[in-house]
């Protein structure tokens, strides 16, 4: 994975990678990659959620049920070994 490759894969996990599995596979990415990429997937996720909770997001089909994606990712870290429910705010 090149460097613009990973740092799209920080930005917009989602538009990379099709499923949280499929970061787990990924084999041109070090374990650290796929933990910054799932804890950026999650972080989004847990932005969205928030965000359909208050209304602030228009009810799109796939965007409104955050539940099942969140786990799907929150599965991931823990298969890499991570621990925890959310993930550490972003550095940035």
């Amino acid at each position: 994975m090149t460097a613009a490759e990973l740092d799209r894969a920080l930005a917009t996990p989602d538009e990379v990678f099709a499923h949280p599995a499929q970061v787990l596979s990924c084999n041109d990415c070090t374990h650290e990659e796929k933990v910054a990429i799932l804890h950026s997937w999650q972080r989004m996720l847990v932005q969205l959620q928030v965000a359909t909770e208050e209304n602030m997001v228009p009810d799109a089909p796939g965007r409104s049920n955050v539940a099942e994606p969140l786990a799907e990712v929150t599965r991931a870290l823990t298969a890499l070994g991570c621990t925890g429910d959310v993930a550490p705010p972003d550095p940035s």
